[in-house]
């Protein structure tokens, strides 16, 4: 056999295998494209998870915004029946920011990977994950606003302050502009005039200017001859559930500097839950989401002034108004289960405190 046959059958010899090192490449492109499947699918899933939950959230937001913006902030106490799913819990209490314009919610039993998809962004201000707690908590302004320019709009059932501004001398009291006269001694004509007094009176207690008026019996201006005096803002024992009480009675204008002492706001009947029944009303016929029985366990057994202003017609026919420039201010009577309008100088029957909210 010449030389030439024998190279050409061996050049013709058949392949029969891989080598090990061809074999291990091959497994080893499998492992990872299989693991990298595998931590896309993952992250998929977690982005699937997190949408669903924010699709979630934004209904129950809605929900939420449009009984704040109809009921001038107040957020509802509760959601309730609200639909759950693997993903997360959904609780049924609703937060408020410290500022009022805004709303939390907060959703529990969250992986902590999925909470981490959950983006800012839209309507969501912001997201707060605790691993620890498996909660994720997502802030909203009350109007839903994406921008903050537009969520400080948010209304927040706090009264504004006087608009126009007051004139030269008068003070801004609950959206009211009135000259107050300091009595001799330790008079003043706004809180900040009892910081030194109160220094030396106060025994380590906040103080408030105590200011009284005169019925004038004209429509146009009821009240004249305002007066301050420097008092002790003292509070009442016992109450709870985020309410101040003053141990004094005295008279609208009075309560409404007491609660700013305590850097707090005269409470309105959205803040107690009342949200109809009008400027008059008892038992039965006040409607909202209060009851008369909580309210007094956690105020008492007290006649207390609101930030809520009602006019009256000389048969006393009543209707509430959205400013405080009228003769009346709506009071609330825990224990004797009614609402009712009186003068805000009233400081002679049925003896009316000051009740204060955050």
């Amino acid at each position: 056999m010449s030389v030439k046959n024998k190279t050409n059958k061996n050049y013709k010899r058949s392949q029969k295998g891989r080598s090990m090192v061809e074999m291990l490449g091959v497994l080893a492109i499998v492992g990872v494209l299989s693991v990298g499947g595998v931590y896309g699918y993952g992250v998929a899933m977690k982005k699937h998870k997190a949408n669903e939950l924010l699709h979630q959230a934004s209904m129950l937001a809605t929900t939420i915004s449009a009984q704040a913006m109809t009921n001038d902030g107040k957020l509802p106490e509760r959601i309730t029946d609200f639909g759950n799913t693997s993903y997360g819990k959904f609780q049924s209490a609703v937060g408020e920011t410290a500022d009022k314009t805004g709303f939390t919610i907060t959703i529990s039993e969250l992986d902590g990977s999925v909470c981490s998809q959950l983006k800012e962004g839209g309507m969501v201000q912001k997201v707060e994950c605790n691993p620890d707690a498996k909660t994720a908590t997502l802030t909203y302004y009350k109007n839903l606003a994406t921008n903050d320019e537009e969520g400080k709009n948010s209304p927040t059932g706090k009264k504004p302050e006087c608009s126009p501004a007051c004139q030269e001398g008068q003070q801004c009291i609950g959206g009211v502009c009135a000259t107050v006269t300091p009595e001799a001694g330790n008079g003043c004509s706004k809180n900040s005039d009892c910081d030194d007094w109160c220094v030396k009176n106060g025994g380590g207690k906040e103080c408030y200017c105590k200011i009284t008026a005169k019925w004038t019996t004209n429509a146009s201006d009821c009240y004249n001859n305002f007066t301050g005096q420097c008092a002790v803002a003292t509070p009442q024992s016992g109450i709870s559930g985020g309410y101040t009480v003053s141990e004094d009675w005295m008279t609208w204008w009075s309560a409404v500097n007491f609660c700013k002492a305590h850097d707090k706001s005269l409470v309105s009947l959205a803040d107690l839950g009342i949200t109809g029944g009008g400027a008059y009303c008892a038992n039965n016929f006040c409607t909202g989401t209060f009851t008369w029985s909580d309210l007094e366990d956690k105020v008492g057994y007290n006649y207390c002034w609101t930030t809520d202003a009602a006019s009256c017609d000389e048969n006393f026919n009543c209707t509430l108004e959205n400013n405080n420039n009228t003769c009346y201010a709506v009071a609330v009577f825990i224990g004797s289960n009614y609402i009712s309008p009186t003068e805000r100088d009233d400081i002679s029957l049925d003896y009316k405190y000051a009740l204060c909210v955050d």
